[in-house]
């Protein structure tokens, strides 16, 4: 499976309140978000509400939903999400070439973490940019209940990869965030010269007793699946 050219397409339903659409075109990054975002709220039933994305600046959600923007290039990723008890992170980064690898390895993860991964095969390309792909998903969806960026040990790989998703371990420092998330499983996908990545998570920040929904299972569609790293 490849990213569509020149066309903006329904990737998956990673559950019954989210889409995640990609679009491509020559043009500004932030229009093809604006674009995205619309058509992801008449997906998902909700009124038109344009917030317009401003170049270089954090993006301001329509009301009533959570999302994430994910750029590549000319291709962009928006995530929307009908609902507000949860933030959620998109991820897209292209597979590196061997040197760009290692130094990929050498900064987003440490010395437990590269011992999981396939050294000497041209799996380790795609690990690395899945690996790195999979923590700026956690990032992106972890930020708004920790209000700043983390450092890549904020997370560690706890497993090999396998099956399509990355199973991470919280730091201490997320802990004190998240105290129930002993593990993080982060869907992750080849597209073609592309990893992507998106993941969920609790917003932390709410205290409210009606909110309490359990994360769905997430599953992408089996030509995804079939594809995994």
């Amino acid at each position: 499976m490849r990213l569509p050219r020149h066309a903006d397409r329904l990737l998956c339903r990673p559950d019954s309140m989210t889409i995640l659409l990609t679009g491509h075109d020559d043009g500004p990054a932030h229009l093809r978000a604006d674009r995205l975002v619309a058509q992801g709220q008449q997906a998902l039933g909700l009124p038109a509400s344009r917030v317009p994305c401003r170049p270089r600046a954090p993006r301001d959600w329509p009301p009533g939903t959570r999302g994430s923007l994910s750029h590549w290039g000319p291709f962009t990723l928006c995530l929307l999400h009908r609902g507000t008890g949860c933030h959620w992170g998109v991820d897209i980064e292209g597979v590196p070439e061997w040197q760009t690898a290692q130094d990929i390895l050498s900064v987003a993860l440490g010395p437990s973490e590269r011992a999981l991964l396939d050294h000497g095969s041209d799996a380790l390309l795609w690990q690395a940019a899945a690996v790195f792909s999979a923590k700026e998903s956690v990032y992106k969806a972890v930020y708004p209940s920790v209000g700043r960026v983390l450092e890549f040990d904020a997370i560690r790989l706890a497993a090999r990869p396998s099956g399509g998703a990355l199973v991470f371990a919280p730091s201490a420092e997320l802990l004190a965030f998240f105290s129930a998330r002993r593990r993080i499983t982060v869907p992750v996908f080849h597209l073609g010269e592309a990893v992507l990545s998106f993941c969920r998570m609790e917003d932390a920040r709410a205290a409210r007793v009606d909110d309490k929904e359990q994360p769905p299972e997430i599953r992408a569609p089996r030509a995804y699946r079939d594809q995994a790293p």
